[in-house]
């Protein structure tokens, strides 16, 4: 079963200026500073709205997002394709049959649902057959979803961050329900998946605390 996607009369992209390494553009708001999360030991100053975010989660699914574009983290938005978005493999019967035609109702539950959010890999280690060392999991949520012909842009908020390393390590990976095997395929190309899992159980078999940005 393929996606039935909605259209939406907003606009994908404008060209902007953006000042600065710790600022990004935000549509209607211009460019704003923006507090760096992912320290050692710094507490989350997040708004109202990553507040509000933190106290709705659903303890039940997550979301998997691996974005094709290298500069997701300085964009904070990634580009699906259609066809690898919410499809009939890709997410669990229930969430297909209420969530994937991203109609408006079916994209507010989704915002209720914490995000993993990554880069397609980028390079192994034969050693230990991983992904590069410096690659990275941003724990965040969506909060914008913009639908075109032949692809999606979701526009997202990051809490914390968490290596990608620790994620892959196969019982933490196996507990996510993310493929390890095969080169790890999940994470070998870009997509939009729903998870049945509790994502934050596992971070706290990883000491990860989100309010604190990242690990205790």
């Amino acid at each position: 079963m393929g996606n039935y996607l909605m259209e939406s009369g907003k606009e994908i992209a404008k060209n902007v200026t953006q000042n600065g390494n710790k600022s990004t553009y935000i549509d209607n708001h211009g460019t704003v500073n923006i507090y760096n999360s992912a320290q050692k030991g710094q507490p989350l100053h997040g708004s109202t709205a990553d507040m509000i975010a933190l106290r709705s989660f659903s303890c039940q699914y997550y979301q998997l997002i691996v974005a094709d574009n290298s500069d997701v983290f300085e964009q904070n938005y990634v580009i699906i394709p259609t066809n690898r978005a919410l499809t009939q493999n890709m997410v669990p019967p229930e969430i297909l049959h209420r969530c994937s035609s991203l109609s408006k109702k079916g994209i507010a539950e989704l915002k209720t649902f914490p995000a993993l959010i990554c880069r397609k890999n980028t390079g192994y280690h034969c050693e230990t057959n991983s992904t590069s060392y410096d690659q990275m999991f941003a724990l965040g949520y969506i909060h914008d979803v913009f639908v075109r012909n032949t692809f999606i842009r979701l526009d997202f908020r990051t809490l914390c961050i968490v290596s990608k390393q620790a994620i892959c390590k196969p019982d933490i990976a196996h507990s996510l329900g993310i493929n390890v095997g095969c080169d790890l395929t999940d994470l070998n190309i870009c997509g939009w998946s729903v998870r049945s899992k509790n994502v934050f159980q596992v971070l706290k078999r990883l000491k990860i605390d989100i309010t604190k940005g990242g690990w205790k």
